[in-house]
């Protein structure tokens, strides 16, 4: 009597590297789109930082132009909205001009913001608004 043993054959091998090529090229292009996505969101949430930062730009230089007709001496080191907090720092480059600075930082994105008002006219004069 023959006794049939189980043999090991190349048939094995020949199924085994396709399916290991295929689970390899799979993990691979997803772990890329995983790290895509990541990077995505990293961005999306600077973008917002930046947003927020430039909104709160906005509401302290509203805030300080409200201030300046009544007070041409105003001149905080800081202005807080319910929005924001910025630092200010106001010089007197000609007279009768006020150059004021406004820095806003959220997160870690920082913004920078620079007004030059005529304070000698009634109604006082926005010169320039600008944003390096």
């Amino acid at each position: 009597m023959k006794k049939n043993y189980l043999k090991f054959s190349d048939s094995g091998m020949s199924l085994i590297l396709p399916v290991l090529l295929v689970g390899f090229v799979g993990i691979s292009v997803f772990l890329t789109l995983a790290a895509s996505v990541i990077i995505s969101l990293g961005n999306v949430v600077s973008d917002s930082d930046a947003n927020l930062a430039k909104r709160g730009l906005s509401a302290c230089l509203n805030e300080y132009l409200v201030h300046l007709p009544s007070n041409n001496g105003f001149a905080p080191g800081t202005i807080t909205t319910p929005d924001s907090s910025c630092t200010v720092t106001v010089t007197e480059p000609v007279a009768n001009q006020k150059q004021a600075v406004f820095v806003n930082t959220v997160g870690d994105i920082t913004r920078q913001l620079t007004v030059e008002v005529n304070v000698s006219t009634d109604p006082i004069t926005v010169l320039e608004i600008s944003e390096p």
